[in-house]
């Protein structure tokens, strides 16, 4: 959170806001010091400008791509998702790391980039209406790709 004297602003992101929304948290006492500070500032939502969102990659999605890829990766890739809230040591720092769900997402998106975003807005949204893969689907949208 950071305030913008030039426009008269207390800029926020979307977490740090809802934070912010709750009594007694550090984010609260900030925003309630900012106000304090520049009562007439306004509060704005900063925007993410995140361009490698894939709100639609989902496991199903994910186990189905990869099937129809590289069946001989598919079980590999599977375990990845048993892994999910577990936790695994790094071997650089020592320190302990729990697997997410991003972690999976990221695993897949470097071994799969060939998939386009423009394949992939294309295949999810077809994905989305018949919730199941279809080899020839799958065919189609790799030639896009």
């Amino acid at each position: 959170m950071f305030i913008n004297e030039r426009k008269n602003e207390i800029v926020a992101t979307k977490a740090e806001y809802a934070k912010a929304m709750k009594v007694g948290t550090p984010e609260f006492d900030e925003l309630f010091r900012a106000r304090q500070l520049y009562p007439t500032a306004k509060v704005v939502i900063k925007k993410s400008k995140n361009q490698d969102n894939y709100p639609k990659l989902t496991k199903p999605f994910m186990l189905g791509y990869v099937e129809f890829k590289d069946k001989e990766y598919y079980d590999e890739f599977n375990k990845l998702f048993d892994l999910i809230g577990k936790p695994n040591f790094e071997d650089d720092s020592g320190e302990p790391k729990t697997y997410s769900f991003f972690d999976v997402r990221e695993v897949f998106i470097n071994r799969f980039y060939e998939m386009g975003k423009y394949a992939y807005n294309e295949f999810s949204a077809r994905f989305a209406l018949t919730s199941e893969l279809s080899a020839s689907t799958l065919m189609h949208y790799q030639k896009i790709a």
